[in-house]
């Protein structure tokens, strides 16, 4: 395996982790917060927190899926996950709705995270249906 093809595979994976700790985050944290039972926590869901959740989201997934798309496999797909992710994440970070921050926000990781996967799944099944180059 190429050194190359190894390193985004270890973007995938990188972008997996982040993405469902990103949705982790976002759903279970104002959860406990409103319980109470998280109140040192307050912190982690500053407008910083997320913002820099979503800059390295996005740094990795441009990376990884994008190379993905160009040279492996060419399946939209996985480009439009995360186009849903990332656009629910920036609509959830700027909605001061509270239940609807945290749906939005949610449902932006776990696309995130099934893009990733998907990409992932590509690459290491070896499947390419992109022209070589």
């Amino acid at each position: 395996m190429r050194i190359q093809q190894k390193n985004t595979i270890l973007l995938d994976k990188a972008g997996m982790f982040i993405s469902g700790l990103c949705a982790v985050h976002c759903s279970v944290l104002p959860i406990l917060l409103i319980l109470g039972l998280g109140s040192s926590f307050g912190w982690m869901l500053s407008h910083e927190v997320e913002l820099i959740f979503l800059v390295v989201s996005l740094v990795i997934a441009s990376f990884s899926l994008l190379e993905g798309y160009i040279k492996i496999h060419r399946n939209l797909g996985v480009i439009f996950l995360a186009l849903i992710g990332f656009a629910s994440l920036i609509i959830g970070h700027e909605i001061e709705v509270a239940y609807l921050n945290i749906f939005l926000s949610t449902i932006g990781g776990i696309s995130i995270l099934l893009a990733h996967l998907v990409n992932f799944r590509f690459r290491s099944r070896g499947i390419t249906l992109a022209p070589n180059s």
